[in-house]
């Protein structure tokens, strides 16, 4: 320092004019240094604004800003003169746009189940790169993972809503590179695994975990065939990548036979793999993380699991569509010697039991003839499709949400398929969502040269029409419920109450002043059978074990004490539990605008009063 300056004027002297510019650097590039800090000190002199855009600062405070599994492996592959400045820029606005949209979305939809997927399209714009969606993922899971519970319900709601959009997007792109590739390089286990992020989309689920287990399981094996046979056994050599075709061994009919059976048992006697005959129906058997974590599984995810050991270790099995169970083939017309009518099926289900043709007639109540196209290899999407429709078939009663995705995900592997995007536009009409996009896909297949489809269809876009319509005028015209034009309602927007027929606990979030529902309803649930019939209000209640239904008021009563309502959209309707009841958020009391007050007064007049 110039010893002229005293010290009182340190604070107006330039210390960083001392320093190089690498060492200028590597202090801006200190953890705890922020964007804010270096756009600041760029702000001061020409010198600095050069030294604080240099290229470097910013990669390494998107790499210590933003938490990513191999982030590193990433930038790594970005072009060499990536403006990495613009791009931390763009990745530090996506939560604070996130979170503006998320507030906005309640005050204009709340009506309907599900969220229009229109309305977080302004979200596809901030997931073009693998580092946008990271951040913008990231950001969604903190709202919604938030350690407080019963906070901020609406947005985490919303956030959950965002979250599937967002995951579905990036798939749709991934599924599509999938298919594009080869028949051969459509390895089962990689759509399996976009099934299940596709399926699970709150669930962070990395591709390179999964193959990690698949890699271990058959590590396993090859510890066992050396045990059995030596380490010179070629199916037992160690490999590195077991994506390269190139170093999976080619293996003799009799050593294939003999990894099969190492195969069977790691799979069955050691690791305790089976076929989950207790909850055969359960969704988590069509997951192939959960399959890998339960051990448990139905026919087509085993042999998912069963073929991509298999292919590690260098036997080429392949998927038999069969019906009612699926199963694998293993081609023995491959080695010479042997005819087409040799082949063993495979039935990973029941412990990696080798079958005939004649065989697997067992499995099934009708008769198949050994020539059927039912014993035929299928493809990659045949596999894909017949899980789609297990979670259909398997979807328990009032899980809409699962119908949907599996919908969804059945029209986005088989576009060209007119039943299943009818059946997609079935289901939207009946949730009241993404009427204009369903209007748009079926003028594609509005006519067609079956009459009856054709009906169908025109049927459904009136239907569709009909209803957008509807829901406009109401979005224009929304009611207000005001309670004291309905004297009979007892109870209110957000009350635990407890069923005295059935027992359950729930919170309300509606009512009408008498029974709304059709006649068929009424008379199905025996309505006539209460006391004040239908002639006495009806509240719409959330249940503790998921479901929403609708409940006489002579049927509700005040619990001992309120509890916490575990249904997946409270959300929807309450901002917080506050330990005594739920409070409603701003757009629900658009609707009850009287709920709020009234809903503190009851819980006061039952439970006594509130110290605040």
């Amino acid at each position: 320092m110039d010893p002229e300056v005293g010290a009182d004027d340190v604070q107006n002297y330039d210390l960083f004019g001392l320093l190089a510019d690498e060492i200028v650097i590597h202090i801006l590039s200190d953890d705890a240094v922020g964007f804010a800090e270096i756009c600041r000190f760029g702000q001061t002199c020409k010198r600095h604004l050069r030294v604080s855009q240099d290229q470097q600062i910013w990669q390494r405070k998107m790499l210590q800003v933003f938490e990513f599994p191999h982030l590193q492996h990433v930038a790594a592959k970005y072009p060499s003169n990536t403006d990495w400045r613009k791009l931390c820029v763009k990745l530090n606005q996506i939560p604070g746009t996130t979170f503006t949209l998320l507030n906005a979305l309640p005050h204009y939809h709340f009506e309907s189940e599900e969220v229009p997927y229109t309305y977080f399209s302004p979200l596809q714009d901030l997931c073009g790169d693998k580092l946008s969606h990271h951040v913008l993922d990231l950001t969604l899971r903190n709202i919604y993972e938030d350690d407080n519970v019963n906070k901020n319900l609406t947005q985490k709601w919303y956030a959950k809503k965002a979250m599937r959009y967002v995951t579905h997007t990036v798939l749709k792109t991934e599924w599509k590179q999938f298919f594009d590739q080869p028949p051969e390089k459509q390895h089962l286990e990689d759509g399996a695994i976009l099934f299940a992020r596709w399926c699970q989309p709150l669930v962070k689920l990395e591709t390179s975990d999964i193959k990690q287990k698949l890699n271990a399981i058959a590590d396993a094996v090859k510890d066992e065939l050396i045990l059995l046979h030596g380490d010179e056994h070629p199916a037992a050599i160690r490999i590195c990548n077991y994506d390269d075709e190139r170093c999976i061994p080619s293996l003799s009919l009799d050593q294939s036979k003999q990894t099969l059976h190492s195969m069977n048992r790691v799979l069955y006697s050691k690791l305790a793999f089976s076929g989950n005959t207790q909850d055969y129906y359960n969704t988590g058997n069509s997951m192939i993380n959960q399959v890998l974590e339960s051990k448990c599984g139905i026919p087509i995810t085993l042999s998912i699991l069963y073929q991509s050991i298999a292919r590690r270790l260098g036997v080429a099995l392949k998927p038999v569509n069969f019906p009612g169970h699926f199963l694998l083939v293993f081609d023995m017309s491959r080695h010479d010697g042997y005819s087409h009518q040799q082949q063993i099926y495979i039935d990973p289900f029941h412990k990696g039991k080798q079958r005939t043709a004649d065989e697997c007639q067992e499995l099934t109540n009708t008769r198949i003839a050994g020539d059927s196209a039912h014993f035929r290899t299928c493809t990659a999407k045949d596999v894909y499709l017949r899980m789609t429709n297990n979670l259909i078939r398997s979807a328990p009663q009032n899980n809409d949400n699962q119908v949907l995705m599996a919908l969804e995900l059945c029209v986005e592997i088989n576009p060209s398929d007119a039943d299943a995007l009818i059946m997609l536009a079935r289901f939207y009409i009946h949730m009241e969502i993404n009427l204009e996009e369903i209007l748009q896909r079926l003028t594609h297949i509005r006519f067609t040269n079956n009459p009856l489809r054709a009906s169908l269809v025109s049927f459904l876009m009136s239907k569709a029409q009909e209803m957008n319509d509807r829901l406009t005028e109401q979005d224009r015209n929304r009611e207000k419920k005001r309670r004291e034009n309905n004297p009979e309602i007892i109870y209110s927007c957000g009350l635990v109450m407890r069923h005295k027929r059935y027992n359950y606990h729930c919170v309300i979030y509606g009512w009408d002043s008498v029974c709304e529902m059709s006649d068929s309803w009424q008379q199905q649930m025996r309505v006539h059978s209460l006391q004040d019939k239908n002639e006495q209000p009806f509240y719409n209640v959330y249940v503790e074990d998921g479901s929403s239904r609708y409940a006489a008021q002579e049927n509700l009563q005040y619990p001992t004490s309120p509890v916490v309502i575990t249904h997946p959209d409270v959300g929807k309707c309450f901002e917080e539990f506050n330990e005594h009841y739920y409070v409603m958020n701003e757009a629900w009391q658009k609707k009850y605008p009287d709920d709020n007050n009234a809903t503190r007064e009851n819980y006061e007049n039952h439970y006594g009063r509130l110290d605040c």
